[in-house]
């Protein structure tokens, strides 16, 4: 806050106090004491100062001044309005020049029982993605038909990715069905 004299040259003296604190004027016997802060004034139904939010959009402060610990009286002093003064009886100006509040963070700690049931599903559906995409899909399909004193067997077979080494494969497996049923040890 600012106090200054309204009668006399002297310049205006800045004082730091907390809600419900008190301060001394260079005065002798002066004191001030501030009751209450309010961060969005008005006046309510029941002609009894309120709040409307907890935002900072019409800041004031409750002083009380004291003489030799007699009440002198009482008033708001408004941020916004600092010509705003209430009685033409007061030797002094207040002006509310700044609120500081304390600055507070919040930590919470949990337990979580079902954090693994989470962490097995992201595992899952990491190592899902990669066998989709990193690996080959391959599928081979054999059909054996009997045919009078022989079999008859149908090769198919199917890759999405690398089709030059599957099909090198599916010749390599052809070739070993073709000895085998050249063979005349294999029934």
């Amino acid at each position: 806050m600012s106090v200054a004299q309204k009668e006399g040259a002297k310049k205006a003296r800045k004082y730091k106090a907390t809600i419900g604190g008190r301060f001394t004027l260079e005065e002798q016997g002066y004191e001030v004491a501030v009751k209450r802060f309010v961060p969005d004034f008005t006046i309510g139904q029941d002609k009894k100062v309120v709040s409307r939010s907890q935002e900072l959009r019409n800041p004031a402060v409750q002083i009380a001044l004291f003489k030799d610990k007699t009440l002198l009286y009482e008033k708001w002093v408004f941020a916004n309005f600092p010509d705003f003064h209430g009685s033409e009886k007061e030797n002094y100006q207040f002006t509310f020049l700044s609120f500081s509040g304390k600055e507070y963070t919040g930590l919470q700690l949990t337990r979580d029982p079902g954090v693994w049931t989470v962490w097995a599903g992201c595992i899952l559906l990491t190592l899902g993605c990669y066998i989709i995409f990193f690996m080959d899909h391959q599928r081979l399909w054999i059909k054996v038909e009997p045919k009078k004193d022989d079999y008859l067997v149908t090769m198919a077979g199917t890759s999405n990715k690398n089709m030059v080494y599957f099909s090198k494969i599916f010749e390599q497996l052809h070739q070993e069905l073709k000895k085998i049923g050249k063979s005349p040890s294999q029934v």
